[in-house]
């Protein structure tokens, strides 16, 4: 987790991850997908897991302003071939992504799956499945993201 640009001091991680799940607000992902509602809408535990994730593993390195270093950079590996040496390289890049800008999640499990028809147009798309429990939670919680 990162505040602008730099990461924050060992005593904000330590309460971040001791905050309770129930108490965790911030901003929902995408903002303004809600008609009727304000542009920045607040989201909250599983909403909030889902779209931190979302935003972190859609993002390609270089993009995010100030955290060149944010992101995956997923789209790179759409074309290739889902070889399980690839596999293994993309988990361990999802992995390490996460404990380094996600660490209030515990990645459980991790699936990907390739197929022509998973963007609906016929075209070439990458589907991860993710197994995630909140730390200090106890509820297990499945993220797809399809690029």
């Amino acid at each position: 987790m990162a505040l602008y640009g730099k990461l924050p001091s060992p005593q904000v991680q330590r309460d971040v991850i001791e905050t309770s799940v129930k108490n965790i607000t911030g901003l929902s992902w995408p903002p303004g997908g809600v008609a009727g509602q304000p542009y920045f809408n607040k989201a909250t535990n599983n909403f909030l897991i889902k779209g931190q994730l979302t935003q972190l593993l859609l993002t390609d390195l270089g993009e995010r302003v100030m955290l060149p270093d944010y992101g995956v950079g997923l789209k790179q590996y759409l074309f290739e071939p889902l070889t399980e040496d690839l596999a293994s390289d993309l988990a361990d890049e999802v992995i390490t992504a996460i404990n380094t800008y996600a660490s209030n999640i515990k990645v459980m499990s991790i699936r990907f799956f390739q197929d022509e028809n998973l963007t609906g147009f016929g075209m070439p798309g990458m589907k991860i499945q993710l197994t995630v429990m909140p730390k200090n939670g106890d509820q297990l919680l499945d993220v797809d993201i399809v690029i």
